[in-house]
């Protein structure tokens, strides 16, 4: 078993084992600076309206697990401290219900949260979408490249609806449609995210390393928008099954107050 094979299997606190385990390949890596997105930079909320050529698309294809995370490596994929939240998000944090987060009754994570778990995951380009296959709660998110909008505000989706788009050698992935989430913006902390939740993604490929830059908006939690950085490296480790048994998932809550 590889390094990073042991790092995910290394009991629950994944996030914890991970950091530990494969802190040689993040101190390696740590001392370049990570690239910041420049101000205003962003791109329009409107995909370009012609498909891009075959051979002007990067290959994203491949098999990629977790290398390296801003802020420290530990508090991916937010430093919440150094987050500008609304009074709404704040007065929430301070009333929060730990039993109330979906992923105890087996509910997957929703972006960001499953981007920055310590799992690996794969890439498949075909010609009119992108298919992400996480390890983390087994499921596929699909990012449409063919050009079309997102479904009316009523549509809701755990993971959001995706549309992107091929920007030079980076792949720009814009996802709305999110439902209410009281963990909705960490997994690993009690800050929601509201249904007015948008994610930019811009992710490109260096060698065998696949870089991304996240911005999250949401003007009902979020005074000012969410960044992070993460970086992978292509893998040849076997993505494993991943089951949640609802039975088990929810052990934890006994240990919770009345």
């Amino acid at each position: 078993m590889n390094d990073a094979a042991a790092c995910r299997r290394d009991g629950p606190n994944r996030r914890l084992a991970l950091a530990a385990a494969c802190a040689v390949s993040a101190l390696m890596i740590a001392a370049r600076p990570a690239e910041a997105q420049p101000a205003g930079s962003a791109p329009s909320t409107s995909p370009p309206g012609d498909a891009p050529e075959a051979a002007a698309i990067p290959d994203l294809s491949g098999t990629w697990f977790p290398d390296y995370c801003i802020p420290d490596g530990q508090t991916c994929p937010f430093d919440i401290d150094a987050l500008e939240l609304t009074p709404r998000a704040i007065e929430f944090m301070s009333s929060f219900d730990e039993a109330i987060s979906p992923k105890y009754d087996c509910v997957p994570a929703t972006i960001p949260s499953i981007v920055a778990d310590p799992y690996a995951w794969q890439i498949r380009q075909r010609s009119n979408r992108v298919e992400f296959h996480y390890e983390k709660d087994d499921v596929v998110r699909v990012v449409w490249v063919d050009g079309r909008r997102h479904p009316p505000p009523g549509e809701r989706y755990v993971l959001g609806h995706s549309i992107g788009w091929y920007e030079g050698d980076t792949l720009v992935v814009e996802t709305a449609n999110f439902p209410y989430d009281p963990i909705g913006l960490d997994d690993m902390t009690p800050l929601p995210t509201s249904t007015r939740k948008t994610v930019i993604e811009r992710y490109r490929r260096e060698g065998d390393r696949l870089i991304l830059d996240m911005t999250v908006e949401d003007e009902l939690y979020l005074a000012a928008p969410a960044e992070a950085h993460f970086e992978w490296a292509l893998t040849d480790i076997e993505m494993l099954p991943y089951e949640c048994d609802l039975e088990t998932a929810r052990q934890p809550l006994r240990f919770l107050p009345d």
